[in-house]
């Protein structure tokens, strides 16, 4: 697949994921607070993973406005996600830590025949 054939696809998937979580109660920023309780992150330390100012974070959560997309983003870095899967439902959404994350891309690297044989080793 070529790479503008994969931009696209992403951008649609993103684009529906936009519109589905719009149509949905729950804003970004009540997303954005369920991410930081379920690390028992507060306010403070998400500020400081996604590199923002503390007051940024604060203002925008008391004024109930969600973030501007590159303020989003680096919050979607600080929780290892992407924002595709920030806007994707709960019970479709999977963290994967650091170690999962460099597993997937050796995993990635690898030719057929030691994916094979990986899959093998692990299966038993």
């Amino acid at each position: 697949m070529s790479i503008l054939l994969r931009f696209i696809f992403f951008a649609n998937a993103l684009y529906n994921n936009i519109k589905k979580f719009l149509g949905q109660k729950m804003n970004i920023n009540e997303k954005i607070q369920k991410l930081c309780y379920q690390r028992g992150w507060s306010m403070y330390e998400l500020a400081q993973e996604a590199g923002i100012t503390q007051s940024t974070l604060t203002s925008m959560m008391k004024r109930g406005n969600p973030p501007k997309i590159e303020n989003l983003q680096f919050i979607c870095d600080a929780f290892g996600i992407s924002l595709s899967q920030f806007f994707m439902e709960d019970e479709k959404l999977e963290i994967v830590s650091e170690e999962e994350k460099e597993l997937l891309t050796l995993f990635r690297k690898m030719s057929e025949s030691k994916k094979t044989a990986l899959i093998d080793l692990l299966k038993n």
